[in-house]
């Protein structure tokens, strides 16, 4: 069974993202750009422009691998290309950036810009929630608790829902409560 039914949209997923993307924009479109563009976290005051941006990523700037990606990847300010999105998240995701490697899950999982492939999404939310990313835990539990892309295992998905709901996640709790109900944790 495709995991897309199990998984929150790609649209979704990018929820959090955006509204940070566009606020990046927005302050380095400030005359004080470097100064707003240094509160944000891992960011580098001299990015003021797109151009900028691909400098530094180019440069392997985390944080502007990941920004340039999400950009690629939702359109916002350059052309939708989800191919060269995948290739800067990938980018931001092989230097351990948590976000990138979930990124770069949800991508393989529904496969936009890349191929779809479960095994490889697999890996890389797993990555990304031995990190601690509760979305990324989140999502590992499913693959365990429905055996898709891993072999199931009832147990190791428990444990990783109750990491993700250890740390607020919603959806990880009512997963570790049914679990509890059913005897299974």
């Amino acid at each position: 069974v495709f995991m897309r039914k199990f998984f929150m949209p790609f649209q979704t997923a990018f929820q959090p993202i955006l509204p940070g993307l566009a606020l990046a924009v927005m302050l380095l479109m400030t005359p004080n750009a470097p100064a707003a563009a240094a509160a944000l976290t891992g960011a580098s005051p001299s990015i003021r422009s797109l151009a900028d941006l691909r400098v530094a990523a180019e440069k392997g700037d985390v944080f502007a691998q990941r920004v340039l990606g999400n950009a690629y990847l939702s359109g916002e300010g350059v052309p939708k290309d989800t191919v060269e999105g995948a290739r800067w998240v990938r980018a931001a995701a092989l230097q351990r950036d948590p976000i990138a490697q979930y990124i770069l899950g949800t991508l393989y999982d529904q496969g936009e810009g890349v191929t779809a492939d479960l095994r490889e999404a697999v890996k890389w939310y797993e990555l990304a929630a031995a990190q601690g990313l509760p979305d990324a835990q989140y999502n590992i539990g499913l693959c365990y608790l429905k055996g898709e892309g891993v072999l199931k295992d009832g147990r190791k998905a428990f444990e990783w829902f109750r990491k993700a709901a250890e740390q607020g996640d919603a959806r990880s709790q009512c997963n570790v409560g049914l679990a509890y109900i059913n005897g299974n944790g």
